[in-house]
């Protein structure tokens, strides 16, 4: 009726606020599917997809699955904090930290579903967890050979860094902190100094030496968007676009407690024509990968 390519189920008993009657799911699902000629994709939103439950959605004609495992958005927290009492807020704080983080989850449903897609959303922390991802996605895009793993991990690594280095004031607001301490301290900084958010010269040398190893990563991992199919270079190249944070990071003396890098949607559309024109003649060469633009 409206031209969509696929038809996605979002498994979400918390916020529903009509029919929560969810008995007999599978059978619902596998009459659904026997009803469209579109793909059908079942997503979970922030508790995890187990092994046992990848295996019905899969026989029962799902077409991909998105695991959205826990670690990110808590939707069972929000819906405690719209509840402010009674019954429902009770529930979402109880279920607040439930699930199985999204790395776990990827390896368990691939261990038992392998024939088709499988996204993995939220709950990304560490650079493994990025790189699990990103292995995840060269075996959905298609790859020459294994001489290609390694360069998805550092890309992994490098995505993830970038991300950490973007996040460390809110990080930090949300209890949270990523930073080696060792490293701080080879700074003279320490948890004291990310609580103040002082940008200072200590602060300054930290970040250029994390951004520094962050460009590096990504230059050692982008040249090999050429061992990719065809057709999924594109969308690896574009983490060409995570990586201009890192020049707002220095643009703003790289304050990251009082203001969140990014890249607008000028500067976005601007850079997609050379990664593009990269991503399609394989010119990936570190000198691309420097600072740039």
């Amino acid at each position: 009726m409206i031209g969509a390519d696929a038809l996605a189920l979002h498994l979400n008993p918390l916020q529903e606020e009509g029919n929560t009657n969810f008995r007999g799911l599978l059978k619902r699902i596998e009459a659904l599917k026997k009803k469209i000629t579109i793909p059908l994709m079942v997503k979970e939103v922030g508790c995890e997809i187990s092994r046992e439950v990848a295996v019905k959605l899969r026989e029962s004609g799902v077409d991909c699955i998105d695991i959205a495992g826990a670690g990110g958005t808590s939707w069972a927290r929000i819906e405690s904090l719209r509840a402010n009492e009674g019954y429902l807020k009770g529930v979402g704080d109880d279920l607040s930290e439930w699930g199985i983080p999204t790395a776990d989850s990827i390896l368990l449903v691939k261990s038992a579903v392998s024939d088709i897609p499988i996204i993995a959303s939220g709950g990304i922390r560490t650079g493994m967890d990025a790189s699990t991802v990103v292995l995840m996605a060269m075996h959905i895009i298609g790859f020459k050979g294994l001489e290609a793993i390694p360069y998805a991990v550092k890309l992994g690594v490098s995505l993830q860094l970038n991300n950490i280095l973007r996040d460390i004031g809110e990080d930090w607001k949300a209890g949270r902190l990523y930073l080696p301490l060792d490293e701080l301290k080879d700074f003279n900084l320490s948890e004291l100094d990310i609580q103040s958010g002082i940008v200072d010269n200590r602060w300054r040398a930290f970040m250029r030496y994390q951004i520094e190893r962050c460009r590096r990563l990504y230059s050692e991992s982008l040249p090999s968007i050429s061992m990719l199919a065809p057709d999924g270079r594109f969308a690896i190249a574009a983490a060409e676009l995570y990586r201009a944070i890192l020049n707002d990071i220095e643009y703003n003396d790289y304050d990251v407690f009082h203001r969140r890098a990014y890249v607008n949607s000028l500067g976005k559309l601007r850079r997609l024509p050379g990664i593009w024109w990269r991503s399609k003649t394989l010119s990936y060469q570190k000198s691309v990968l420097r600072s740039e633009i």
